[in-house]
């Protein structure tokens, strides 16, 4: 029995249960947060009903989502290595600039450090943005006119490339892209996987998430001190169980607004998308895009005051924190919207003469992990995405001619609406 992981109602309930499921169990079970300091378990039971009740909303509005097609007339090898390895050289030359004078470069303990740029998110979304589109490149490394053993070795690189950058950073999202990515891709092409497949990936995945929990949360400088310490291999569960602390976050932004009077923002999260694309260094005041900076900050203080780390803040939580009650009636009509998009970008999966395998992959890879997101920096990093996927096309495509139309007409696929 093969397993689709392309299925992106597999990947939005998985997480919604480690989310809204696991994780509150625990704490209700052991009558303890790391996040919570004075636990009401009252009005964290009525928290959680309202939160499934919300959950229940957005999940009908997202609707039904198929997953692609993979067709074989794609595998067309038109990408020469010169090419595209120049390419690479450009993007690889903007990410590391990016991660060594924006996110800490390599170095665990700088991210750890109360910097002030960091705390505020002023290149968060950019070195998201710059790092998911590895996913670009292990693509388009299966199109490459060389032997298939190289294309192997090229589209491993990448995801190593990635996925050690990733955990020297100290960043879980980093980390994971390109894992996710190429499971992804992979998936679609074998149209799933077996389940002792989804078992060795679990248990790969697993210590990995623990590794990055105890580094960033536990006063550990080095990955080397973490792996020889103790409570590593005795902490794994609890520590991938701990990263998902979307009920905590909710009822804390819930306290705050009900309990303790915090004027709601009404809107005005969401109203940051008019200014979201002014760089920084035009606008040395620009406020915060990230609402999980915003929670850190402002309803967590106690935990990640000073860290520099963003808070998940979940979509529930934020909208909470905008309409209070009322953000349930918002919720059908959210899913409905990224539901939409997801199903457009899915219909032209197969469509050769246009670049939305790429599209397909980093709209999934975002909408994926929708739930505890904050919803500007989901847009903003979607909308970058694109965009550096396209420009990314247009610099592998410069100076060819009629391709798109060259390949359209030996597809057996017919190309989807532009």
């Amino acid at each position: 029995m093969k397993i689709r992981l392309h299925s992106i109602k597999l990947w939005i309930a998985v997480h919604a249960l480690l989310l809204f499921f696991i994780r509150p169990l625990q704490t209700l079970i052991t009558g303890h947060s790391n996040l919570i300091e004075d636990l009401d378990r009252g009005v964290y039971i009525a928290v959680w009903v309202f939160t499934l009740v919300a959950l229940a909303l957005f999940l009908a509005g997202l609707g039904r989502i198929r997953f692609p097609r993979y067709h074989a007339a794609e595998e067309e090898k038109k990408i020469g290595l010169g090419r595209f390895f120049t390419v690479l050289a450009i993007w690889f030359a903007v990410w590391l600039m990016l991660l060594r004078s924006k996110f800490s470069g390599f170095d665990m303990a700088a991210l750890l450090d109360s910097s002030d740029e960091y705390i505020h998110g002023k290149s968060i979304f950019l070195i998201n943005t710059v790092t998911l589109l590895i996913g670009f490149f292990i693509v388009k490394s299966y199109s490459l006119r060389c032997p298939a053993m190289l294309r192997f070795c090229i589209r491993w690189f990448l995801v190593v490339l990635g996925l050690a950058a990733g955990v020297l950073s100290g960043s879980k999202t980093l980390a994971l892209y390109p894992c996710f990515i190429i499971l992804l891709h992979r998936s679609i092409v074998k149209d799933g996987f077996s389940a002792w497949r989804i078992g060795a990936i679990i248990a790969f995945l697993m210590p990995l998430l623990a590794l990055m929990n105890i580094v960033r949360h536990g006063g550990v400088m080095s990955i080397g001190d973490a792996l020889t310490g103790a409570e590593f291999f005795e902490t794994i569960i609890p520590a991938v169980v701990e990263r998902f602390y979307g009920v905590d976050v909710i009822y804390e932004i819930v306290r705050h607004h009900t309990l303790l009077n915090k004027e709601y923002f009404y809107g005005q999260s969401l109203m940051q998308i008019v200014y979201a694309f002014i760089p920084s260094s035009l606008w040395a005041d620009k406020p915060v895009i990230s609402f999980g900076k915003i929670v850190s900050e402002e309803y967590l203080p106690a935990v990640f005051h000073g860290l520099g780390i963003s808070a998940a803040p979940t979509i529930i939580g934020e909208l909470f924190a905008n309409f209070s009650w009322a953000s349930v009636i918002l919720l059908p009509f959210l899913g409905y919207g990224f539901g939409r998009h997801m199903r457009n970008v899915t219909s032209k999966f197969n469509d050769v003469s246009s670049h939305y395998k790429e599209y397909y992959l980093i709209a999934f890879t975002t909408l994926a992990f929708i739930l505890e997101v904050s919803i500007v920096g989901w847009v903003v990093q979607l909308i970058a995405s694109y965009i550096g996927a396209y420009l990314l096309n247009a610099l592998m495509n410069f100076g060819k001619t009629n391709i798109s139309k060259h390949l359209a007409s030996r597809s057996e696929v017919s190309p989807g609406p532009v």
